[in-house]
């Protein structure tokens, strides 16, 4: 049998070139062939380069792709070039004028060190597969203001030597010592110091040397009249450690002056000598009073027993010499403390009524 007669058309007279029927796939299956359109490529999701904005591409049937108003850009070209090769046109300025920063504030770029780094050469530890392109620089932007003015010191100011060199106040007056002290120490220190810018230190040399006289005196008159008092033997003792302790003194206090002289202040050696000056002067000082309230008692405890006659009372004879004289320095003593305690007593009287005067003053009006 031939192949024609295998296949049979169904429905009879329904038959076109759009439209086939076969017995494989059914007697009532249909298949479609073909379409009213012609084939078409497939469409990719990027838009079609053209050379030429605005001309498609020369083919067949209608395009559906349309020149993109912004083409990515090329590598090569920059984007104030158009495609063609001809410049693109500048847009038309509006109808205000465009602004103009002034010349003060305009910004100044600075390239900071990663571009001068990057051109200098090769960094050490770098990556090469991030590529030759050095980074971008961070810019840095500078308003030179028209009123900014920096001033620059003219004269050098010399060092100063204060911590090497001690600097003493001048007092005018009595009542500054007292009005410029904090404490008793600094009224004592600046007392002195007020004392010694009134006195020269000759008078101070000549008054130390007459108290050396004294003590010498003091201890060889005790020491020849030791076994002549037998009513009390430590009255002669008593003249030849205050002698002794008051040479002392005032060898300490010569060599203190000497210490705290102006030559002698820029040094650290003299200010570590007048240190231990006055922790010396300030014992012997403790050991002079005490010394002095124990020959105070022996002197004058002695005043109502005492005889100068040698005889049958012998138990209670002393040279009359050596008592008198006892007796005197005894008295000399207390009496130049007692001066100075009531001296002291009247400046902070007198500081006192200095520092209440504008109080008072105030109260009156």
């Amino acid at each position: 049998m031939a192949r024609s007669q295998m296949h049979t058309n169904f429905p009879a007279g329904i038959s076109s070139s759009r439209y086939a029927s076969s017995e494989l796939i059914g007697a009532y299956d249909e298949m479609r062939l073909g379409s009213d359109q012609p084939p078409q490529r497939p469409q990719s999701g990027y838009p079609e380069y053209h050379p030429h904005p605005g001309r498609p591409l020369s083919q067949p049937g209608p395009s559906r792709s349309t020149p993109s108003p912004n083409p990515p850009l090329i590598p090569g070209h920059q984007r104030n070039i158009s495609y063609d090769g001809q410049p693109m046109q500048q847009p038309q300025q509006g109808p205000y004028p465009p602004l103009v920063r002034p010349s003060t504030l305009q910004p100044l770029i600075t390239p900071t060190g990663s571009l001068t780094s990057s051109m200098k050469g090769p960094t050490h530890g770098r990556n090469s597969s991030h590529g030759t392109n050095p980074r971008t620089p961070t810019q840095r932007v500078r308003y030179n203001l028209p009123d900014e003015r920096v001033y620059m010191p003219t004269s050098a100011v010399p060092p100063s030597n204060a911590s090497t060199t001690t600097s003493r106040r001048r007092y005018d007056k009595l009542a500054d010592v007292y009005s410029m002290s904090g404490d008793t120490a600094d009224f004592a220190r600046n007392f002195g110091d007020y004392v010694d810018d009134r006195c020269p230190r000759s008078v101070w040399f000549c008054a130390f040397i007459s108290l050396l006289l004294m003590g010498l005196l003091f201890m060889m008159f005790g020491a020849f009249n030791i076994p002549f008092c037998h009513i009390q033997p430590m009255i002669p003792i008593f003249l030849v450690v205050s002698g002794l302790l008051i040479m002392t003194s005032c060898g300490v206090r010569m060599y203190g002056l000497l210490v705290s002289s102006p030559d002698m202040r820029s040094h650290r050696s003299g200010l570590s000598s007048a240190l231990c000056c006055n922790l010396l002067e300030a014992i012997l000082f403790i050991a002079n009073v005490v010394w002095l309230i124990l020959g105070a008692v022996w002197v004058y405890g002695s005043r109502r027993y005492v005889s100068f006659q040698r005889g049958m009372f012998e138990d209670h004879y002393c040279d009359e010499g050596l008592y008198w004289f006892a007796f005197a320095a005894v008295t000399l003593q207390i009496t130049f403390i007692i001066l100075a305690i009531v001296g002291l007593l009247i400046l902070v009287c007198l500081g006192a009524f200095k520092e209440a005067e504008p109080s008072l003053a105030s109260l009156e009006d």
